[in-house]
């Protein structure tokens, strides 16, 4: 009876074991037959290096090593289920869910901690919006004490870092450009712009402190240049130096009138003959050739070494040409001169010669010296200071006038005059030949346009600045050589925009190429050589797993 009873105990196993074969035979060709689109084995090593780094993976990943569990598991449900990392995106959405009620229980961290890490991060954002940087990166670094091991946190503080960085790469660069203009005030702001982003800069403090002697020069320098330049005749030169003085000194009304009054100076159309020159066309006037400067001046020539047959010159009524043309007409130098002479300041309406060094007192003439050491030791705010305390004591003293106007143009970046050039007069002492020798600058502003055109920003600025090395003072060529510089910061910033695009798609070689072609019009531009070295550690990182 028991030998039966076991037999027919293994009977039935014996028929459960074939009921469990066969229900899995049955099950396995099912699934094989209606779910072959499903693998019941992991991807091999070369189809997880193809999903790995699909954008939207890793957006989510991204986002789940900042701390952002919701928006990661937001962005992972977007995840499609016919692709290869639907199944790691449900694995991850699990994997945030659990952080979460982890987060909740106070395991991980604090639910304090967490809020505080957002009300840092938000509050941060809107000063970044709002253009406050600088405060703005002392918040994300106060979020980035809460959570350390934070990528995103650490990727924004470093571009905020980059970002200041070329911030006062460009108030530097502005402030000394309009140092060298002399639009004090705009220079100041730079200056100061660049210390709020930098308090320990010592170029800006040291450029602030230039401009506050330059900015505490009496405009009456530059008027009595003006006047100077005025009386023999350069009225386009005399202007430059009224719109200085009001640079100086914007609220001052003297300037301004002899602006306008210099504007009511009528001329004479003259039509060139063949085989004039500027030297005979004043001869013709006056009798002296040398009186081709006014006509040079006031018609603002560049290039008048041939002078075209038919072209139209403007004979100024003014000084010999007036006596000659329009002897009736209102003398405007004159009326100019005789209305300084009838007010207060009469002794800075003359053109005086110099005074003699024996007039000046001991004490002033110990300040001179002074001021003329300190300004060949290159101290030129000092020197500056200096002589403008002489100058205000003795205003007719042309050696102080000149070394003033000296001192200006070195703290204000440009070349020094030359010790055997009287500054007070500088186009009175240019013959014909060095005059005609500016026809360069017409042919480096035409190279200039030809290369802009091409679009090729970068060779057009070098010209403009060449130019401009020739021409110190030509508004036009200041102001092309502003636009160009312009043109070139727009265009870095969108192929640096068009880069960093490419780069979040993952797209890594179109991404650098745009970062080349920043590198190409600022070669020193940290953000572009951060996120290139950055694509390129990546791109190789593949080319080694593939």
């Amino acid at each position: 009876m028991k030998g039966y009873v076991t037999m027919y105990r293994m009977n039935v196993v014996k028929s459960r074991m074939f009921l469990l074969y066969v229900f899995t035979m049955i099950l396995g060709s099912l699934i094989v037959d209606g779910c072959s689109s499903v693998s019941l084995f992991p991807p091999s090593q070369e189809d997880q290096s193809s999903y790995e780094y699909s954008p939207t993976y890793q957006q989510g990943q991204q986002l789940f090593e900042a701390g952002q569990y919701q928006k990661a598991i937001a962005v992972w449900e977007t995840v499609p289920p016919n692709t290869p990392e639907y199944r790691d995106a449900q694995l991850a959405i699990r994997k945030a869910r659990l952080r979460i009620q982890d987060l909740a229980e106070g395991e991980l961290t604090s639910s304090e901690t967490a809020t505080q890490f957002d009300a840092y991060v938000e509050q941060a954002e809107e000063l970044e919006r709002a253009g406050q940087v600088r405060e703005a990166l002392q918040l994300y670094e106060e979020a980035r004490q809460l959570y350390p091991q934070n990528v995103l946190l650490h990727q924004k503080i470093e571009e905020i870092h980059l970002l200041l960085d070329d911030s006062v790469e460009r108030h530097k660069a502005l402030g000394e450009l309009y140092l060298s203009q002399g639009a004090y005030q705009q220079s100041q702001k730079e200056w100061e712009g660049l210390l709020d982003i930098d308090p320990t800069n010592q170029l800006a403090k040291q450029r602030l402190a230039d401009l506050e002697v330059l900015m505490a020069t009496n405009a009456r320098i530059f008027l009595q240049r003006g006047r100077s330049l005025m009386n023999k005749g350069l009225i386009h030169g005399a202007r430059k130096e009224f719109e200085k003085a009001l640079q100086v000194e914007p609220n001052n009304e003297r300037p301004l009138t002899y602006l306008s009054s210099l504007e009511q100076i009528s001329f004479t159309i003259y039509t060139v003959e063949k085989g004039d020159t500027l030297s005979s066309i004043a001869a013709k006037y006056t009798e002296n050739p040398s009186d081709f400067r006014i006509l040079a001046d006031f018609n603002q020539l560049t290039d008048y070494s041939q002078l075209r047959i038919g072209q139209e010159l403007k004979i100024p009524h003014i000084l010999k040409f007036r006596e000659i043309l329009s002897p009736d007409e209102v003398d405007i130098l004159g009326d100019i001169n005789n209305n300084n002479l009838s007010g207060e300041d009469t002794a800075e309406a003359r053109d005086m010669p110099p005074v003699p060094e024996t007039e000046m007192t001991e004490e002033l003439q110990h300040v001179f010296e002074q001021g003329i050491v300190a300004y060949n030791q290159g101290n030129f705010r000092e020197a500056l200071t200096l002589f403008n305390r002489v100058y205000e004591q003795n205003t007719n003293n042309v050696d102080v006038y000149d070394y003033i106007v000296r001192s200006i143009a070195n703290l204000q970046g440009e070349s020094e005059t030359s010790d055997d050039t009287a500054v007070s007069a500088p186009a009175e002492d240019i013959s014909e030949k060095e005059l005609i020798g500016t026809a360069e600058v017409g042919s480096l502003l035409d190279t200039a346009e030809t290369y802009r055109e091409a679009g090729n920003l970068k060779k057009s600025a070098e010209a403009y600045e060449q130019a401009l090395r020739l021409d110190p003072e030509n508004a036009e060529i200041i102001q092309k050589l502003e636009e160009s510089r312009d043109d070139i910061k727009k265009q870095i910033t969108v192929h640096l925009n068009e880069g960093i695009k490419l780069f979040n798609q993952e797209a890594l070689e179109e991404a650098i190429q745009e970062w080349d072609k920043v590198l190409e019009l600022d070669p020193v531009n940290q953000q572009a050589a951060s996120y290139r070295a950055q694509a390129e550690k990546r791109l190789n990182a593949l080319k080694e797993t593939r």
